[in-house]
């Protein structure tokens, strides 16, 4: 009996977990639903937490890319081509722009309007430069002047987007007029330049002018000094001759025992002397008046000239038995009494200079420049050589002896200033010439004159 109940109990058992099985998979199944839609819940909520985070961050950005956007010194915007039926940009519209650029076009704000609505003439100026820069991709800078605004500006246009570009306008009209203000200076300083070297070179000029009048008036003292040299040496030395032979003549003439016919030859003699000198005072004074040296350029048949000098030395060359000899000389054109101080100095050296009768040989002929080292070789000149007997002179002096006031003999030895052999060369140089030394000690000296042919 009890084992009946047993074997019923577990059979009744058996039956209960049977039915109870689709239970227990469908707690089960609701149990790893709850756990899916848990885990779902926390991915959404994870999502939703990185959205806002994005969401957080994209406004962040775009405040930052507003207030930048906003506060930009350059007038900022972005604008959309507007294409016709054909593909062809016919407009553009304002899509975003700045504060800056609306101070410049003025309120209203022109965002979401065409171009052609806000300002006509910039959508012609612009139109053809944005569909270019859009179709290329290129970006450009330009510089230009607007006459609306009367301002300089630069602006840089460049791609965002399909159809779309942004352009950035920034106003250089101070730095434009600083250019042109630069430039401007840089002109006036350019003309001041200019002017200041065409003063500098005007005054240079003075000064040039100035230099040569004092150079001028140097050469015009130097002039003066001479002709007093000359003045000088005239008084004390050619002069001195003829009133030597005055002298001479009238003691003679002065003796009782003298007859008519001597009387009278020496009275000619002294006539002679003094005419001589009269005439060489009236040379000396007729060059001094003369304002230009060349003025007293004249004919000189220096035959004459040599007739006249030994004349003057006749007494001196008597006394010392004196002979000269030369050939037939030249006609010059030269100053007449500085010819008649050349041929004195040279002669009256021949006879001072001599310790036995002087002998000179006077030569004359025609050479070209090219022959004698300090004359012009395209030039021809008359060369006359005063060759003596004389005591002659060291050769190394040759050079030396033409100093004014420079002596080779003592003074006790032989009479003179020292000054006669400088005034023959200055004479010479005078007529556009030169002269040369030449001699040896007790062997004569030889003085070769060159004067410039006419």
């Amino acid at each position: 009996m009890i084992t009946k109940r047993k074997k019923t109990s577990s059979k009744k058992k058996s039956e209960t977990s049977s039915s109870l099985t689709p239970l227990v998979e469908l707690v089960d199944e609701l149990r790893q639903s709850n756990k899916e839609l848990h885990d779902a819940q926390r991915a959404a909520l994870n999502m939703m937490e990185d959205a806002i985070m994005s969401r957080e961050a994209l406004r962040k950005s775009e405040e930052k890319y507003r207030v930048l956007f906003e506060s930009i010194d350059e007038c900022f915007a972005i604008c959309e081509l507007i294409d016709d039926e054909n593909g062809n940009a016919v407009d553009f519209r304002f899509l975003e722009t700045n504060q800056a650029y609306e101070r410049l076009a003025g309120p209203p704000s022109p965002k979401g309007k065409l171009c052609s609505e806000v300002n006509p003439n910039l959508r012609s100026r612009w139109l053809d430069l944005f569909e270019k820069v859009a179709r290329i991709g290129e970006s450009v800078r330009i510089e230009e002047y607007d006459q609306e605004t009367k301002r300089w500006y630069n602006t840089f246009i460049g791609k965002v987007g399909t159809h779309q570009l942004c352009s950035v306008w920034n106003d250089i009209t101070e730095q434009k007029k600083a250019v042109i203000s630069l430039r401007e200076s840089e002109e006036k300083l350019k003309t001041f330049n200019v002017r200041l070297e065409h003063e500098v070179l005007e005054r240079s000029k003075e000064l040039e002018k100035s230099r040569e009048d004092l150079s001028q008036k140097n050469r015009q003292l130097n002039q003066t000094i001479s002709q007093l040299e000359t003045f000088n040496y005239l008084a004390s030395h050619d002069l001195r001759e003829p009133l030597r032979k005055i002298q001479t003549y009238v003691k003679l003439a002065t003796e009782k025992s003298m007859n008519s016919e001597k009387f009278n030859l020496y009275l000619a003699k002294v006539l002679e002397s003094s005419g001589r000198m009269d005439h060489l005072i009236n040379d000396l004074l007729d060059y001094s008046r003369l304002s230009r040296p060349n003025e007293a350029f004249h004919p000189i048949d220096l035959n004459k000239t040599l007739m006249e000098v030994k004349s003057d030395y006749e007494i001196l060359i008597n006394e010392k038995e004196a002979v000269i000899e030369n050939t037939p000389l030249p006609t010059i054109h030269g100053i007449p009494f500085q010819m008649h101080q050349l041929f004195a100095n040279l002669i009256g050296n021949a006879l001072k200079f001599s310790k036995v009768k002087p002998h000179l040989q006077i030569t004359a002929n025609t050479i070209t420049g090219s022959k004698i080292e300090g004359l012009n070789p395209e030039r021809k000149y008359e060369e006359i050589i005063f060759k003596d007997n004389g005591i002659g002179f060291d050769n190394q002096y040759k050079e030396k002896i033409f100093e004014v006031f420079q002596r080779l003999h003592a003074k006790s030895e032989y009479g003179g200033t020292g000054i006669g052999l400088g005034i023959v060369e200055k004479i010479a140089k005078n007529h556009h010439g030169l002269v040369k030394a030449d001699g040896g000690t007790g062997t004569g000296a030889t003085f070769s004159v060159y004067l410039a042919a006419e």
